[in-house]
């Protein structure tokens, strides 16, 4: 999957590695706590969960410890590289690990790989995905009798500088217009997906529950601050290239910033639990 905050390759080890502390932080723990309450009450003597956009492995680090154990996990992603490296991950005892490398653009993925699971998890997915996705994901959860869906992380278009300055608004905006672009699902629902996932799910009968999960960066994140910021002008140019002079100068101010330590960015992102 590609990344919404990099303009490296795609999604890239080296990327998620710089992000995974920031995520891992991030993550909402009450809707965590909801998460485990529910998954405690599954009759299954295993749990299987379906980790979507896996990468590395980041959200069964994050989750896996706090669940019930034994747990069966299948990573899927359509990048090989990062599933092999995810595979090799520790994890807690108990826990059992499988990887998928399939296009999940593709509409005949997900039903076989949800086909016995207990919970479905995504991180940093769901923006990237279209209105139709999503709308799929949902209707094959409701189908199944006490399924869960837990999407966390997904980017809501918030992006807040200290100290501001007046290029931050326009700039956010130009990003924002870019995620909502083709990322391989169709166009992107992109800053709208958070709500939307919500808004489908309640439709299709979920008792639905959102939270904030935001990215608080600050001097000591200045390694995963400073790729956003050419990531966000890269995008910026893609779809106003004729500011790309103002992009420009933008970046190379906030880039300076953030190695002197003086720049802290605030990035929306909201979690979804969906129980059926």
């Amino acid at each position: 999957m590609r990344d919404e905050h990099s303009q490296l390759s795609g999604f890239s080890a080296e990327w998620l590695a710089l992000r995974a502390a920031a995520d891992r932080r991030s993550r909402s723990q009450p809707l965590l706590a909801v998460l485990r309450r529910r998954v405690v009450a599954t009759p299954a003597r295993r749990l299987r969960i379906l980790d979507l956009g896996a990468g590395t492995g980041s959200t069964l680090a994050a989750v896996a410890p706090l669940l019930p154990r034994p747990q069966q996990w299948t990573l899927a992603d359509d990048e090989a590289a990062l599933l092999r490296i995810a595979a090799t991950g520790r994890r807690p005892s108990g826990t059992s690990v499988q990887t998928a490398a399939v296009d999940l653009a593709d509409p005949r993925a997900l039903p076989g790989l949800m086909d016995g699971t207990h919970v479905v998890s995504a991180s940093a997915l769901l923006d990237l995905t279209s209105r139709d996705w999503c709308r799929r994901l949902v209707r094959l959860m409701a189908r199944r009798s006490g399924a869960v869906l837990y999407a966390a992380l997904t980017y809501d278009g918030r992006i807040v500088f200290d100290p501001p300055e007046p290029f931050d608004a326009p700039l956010c905006r130009l990003f924002n217009r870019h995620q909502r672009g083709d990322k391989g699902f169709g166009a992107a629902l992109g800053p709208a997906a958070a709500p939307e996932l919500a808004a489908l799910a309640a439709a299709a009968g979920a008792a639905v529950r959102t939270a904030h999960s935001d990215w608080r960066l600050g001097a000591a994140d200045a390694a995963l601050v400073r790729p956003m910021i050419r990531g966000w002008a890269a995008a910026a140019r893609e779809v106003a290239p004729e500011q790309e002079t103002a992009i420009t100068a933008w970046a190379a101010r906030r880039t300076a910033q953030a190695g002197e330590g003086r720049l802290r960015v605030r990035i929306g992102h909201r979690d979804v639990l969906a129980c059926w």
